[in-house]
């Protein structure tokens, strides 16, 4: 405990509770405070207790004239004023040089001109909005699981030779087999790193959590953008995206036979190019359920399109994001004039490593007061063999004039 707390307690008091009493009562309480702590000479002693009846004489004077708002002020700065200066006042008194004072001020009303800077003024020091990022959308039309094995295996399985035949009496059945085939994927590595030195922490609020959110946010981006068009290259280091596994549409009956098809005859001539084909004979027909497709093609073929090419009434509802039950996603991450149609579901995210945030140095940062925020994580991304079929990605205006009737 506190020497003044001590010594109030003997008194009786708190340290709220002296806040009450009346001037000339704290007047000696603060004069015995100094008797208790100090050891200290007649004429010291003398001008320490004149000093303090003088400051108890205008405390008195001013709490006639103070409201009860302004009174708590006053016992916040006695408050703080027992608290600060116990120590100091106790080495005063052994070097011999003098006693403690407290000046208590008439508080001012708080006016926009209360406010200034003192010294240089940081280049950035007010509120952050946060950073401005696109959606991150894949996460949801994907299929994600976690693995804490360092590759990924699956097998397919599918028929080979042979098939189930009608057969005559005595005659010899048919031999029918499968294939099964073991195939794998490796993790990927998502990294970055930012470089900040002590001095942004100290002159900018915040520095550190917004470096680690911008890492945060660039990286879900980057797996964003990845997933959807990464080209699969490199020694196995770099996945594999939707726009790579597309295949180019193929119209087949359907080739030349659409009068002046719409978008959606579009979408819908991919959806059953989709369904269609398949790997093999009796294989489960694969549902497309998303459409991705650049901002600008999604107004020019959605939101502006009409029922005639002469009439204002909008061929499909306004802000319309569903045709045929597929979604249709406009994202930038396609190019304009391009158009992904598949069944989203079967591409596999799979977290090997999560994303995790690591600080440190390199080099000669530590002497520099530099340290680096490094986020990363490890992944799969990819589709299995069998589901490829289930991606096209190929140039709207190539659909539109394979199944346009001439």
């Amino acid at each position: 405990m506190k020497l003044y707390e001590k010594y109030l307690k003997e008194k009786g008091y708190t340290l709220d509770s002296v806040m009450d009493l009346e001037p000339k009562q704290i007047q000696d309480l603060m004069v015995g405070f100094t008797d208790k702590i100090g050891e200290q000479n007649a004429t010291q002693l003398k001008d320490l207790q004149q000093s303090l009846k003088d400051q108890g004489v205008a405390f008195a004077g001013l709490k006639k004239e103070l409201t009860a708002k302004e009174q708590e002020s006053y016992a916040a700065q006695l408050s703080k004023f027992f608290k600060e200066n116990e120590e100091e006042i106790k080495s005063n008194f052994k070097s011999q040089k003098g006693f403690n004072e407290i000046e208590l001020k008439a508080p001012a009303a708080m006016t926009t001109g209360s406010v200034t800077n003192v010294g240089t003024v940081p280049v950035l020091y007010g509120d952050s909005t946060g950073f401005n990022f696109k959606e991150n959308f894949v996460s949801a039309i994907i299929s994600n699981s976690k693995t804490s094995k360092e590759s990924h295996k699956y097998t397919e399985l599918f028929p080979k030779d042979g098939d189930f035949t009608f057969v005559a009496e005595g005659e010899s059945k048919p031999q029918i087999d499968f294939l099964a085939q073991t195939r794998f994927a490796y993790p990927a590595k998502a990294a970055a790193w930012i470089k900040l030195t002590e001095e942004a922490l100290d002159d900018v609020p915040r520095m550190e959590s917004l470096a680690k959110e911008f890492l945060a946010k660039k990286h879900d981006l980057f797996k964003q953008r990845m997933i959807i068009s990464s080209d699969g290259t490199g020694a196995g280091e770099n996945i594999k995206g939707m726009t790579t596994y597309g295949r180019l549409f193929t119209a087949g009956s359907m080739a030349l036979a659409v009068d002046n098809p719409s978008f959606m005859d579009v979408i819908g001539a991919v959806l059953t190019d989709i369904s269609s084909t398949h790997n093999y004979q009796d294989e489960m027909n694969y549902d497309a359920n998303i459409v991705l497709m650049n901002n600008i093609d999604y107004f020019l073929h959605v939101q502006a399109a009409k029922v005639k090419a002469d009439s204002k009434e909008p061929l499909y509802a306004l802000n319309e994001k569903v045709i045929g039950g597929v979604r249709i996603i406009p994202t930038n991450e396609i190019p304009v004039g391009k158009i992904l149609v598949c069944d989203a579901k079967t591409y596999n995210q799979i977290a090997y490593k999560p994303y995790t945030v690591r600080v440190g140095w390199v080099n000669d940062d530590f002497i520099k007061n530099q340290f680096v925020i490094i986020g990363e994580s490890r992944f799969y991304g990819f589709v299995k063999n069998l589901d490829e079929n289930a991606y096209v990605y190929d140039d709207i205006a190539t659909i539109k004039a394979a199944i346009t009737k001439v």
